[in-house]
């Protein structure tokens, strides 16, 4: 089933905050239907809250999430960008990462404000093919963008293998995995900031 941009905006809470404080995060999901993009959101801002309000739990308003309508097609390679900001952005390119693409989205990765940037999550669902350049585009921003790899192609592994980048770029089977290796990540680093 064909991938489509689809805005949806999900309230959370923390848990056990006397205040009920409700926070409102709008989402710019890619995926294949309301329902698809409703999940692909709610694992984004469980994410996002984690990492944002350390040590407290988050609860989504699920009855509150709000979809908005289905927007263009999604034929290549995305990436959604977690910041401290009520907003979960994405990027996309073409399925094929060569000089021209491969250019966008080095200027993509190096335009993103690392100060309030938690990490990068890309999926590769559609990457059919990387050039050297988008290989460098990737490996160029990776540790400043805290990238994370979902569902590459055998193929895309293999390259990414072959040149070493999976050691600098960690790969996931889907979003669920990616963000919490993300927050993982993120709450150490945060524990034990580097001096």
């Amino acid at each position: 089933m064909p991938l489509h941009k689809i805005p949806v905006t999900v309230p959370y809470t923390l848990v056990g905050d006397p205040t009920a404080s409700l926070f409102t995060v709008q989402v710019d999901t890619v995926a294949t239907s309301p329902t698809g993009a409703i999940a692909t959101a709610q694992v984004l801002v469980e994410a996002l809250a984690r990492m944002r309000h350390p040590g407290q739990g988050a609860k989504v308003a699920s009855e509150r999430v709000r979809v908005g309508a289905v927007g263009n097609q999604v034929t290549g390679f995305y990436a959604y960008i977690l910041s401290n900001a009520f907003h979960i952005a994405h990027i996309d390119f073409p399925t094929r990462l060569e000089q021209e693409a491969a250019q966008q989205l080095s200027d993509a990765f190096a335009g993103i404000d690392q100060r309030n940037l938690y990490g990068v999550l890309a999926d590769c669902v559609y990457l059919s093919y990387i050039s050297s350049m988008g290989l460098a585009a990737l490996a160029s921003n990776a540790q400043r963008v805290r990238l994370r790899l979902m569902r590459p192609s055998a193929g895309v592994l293999k390259v990414l293998e072959m040149v070493g980048l999976q050691r600098m770029v960690p790969c996931f089977p889907d979003l669920p995995k990616a963000c919490d290796d993300l927050v993982a990540a993120w709450l150490r680093n945060a524990a034990n900031p580097r001096k």
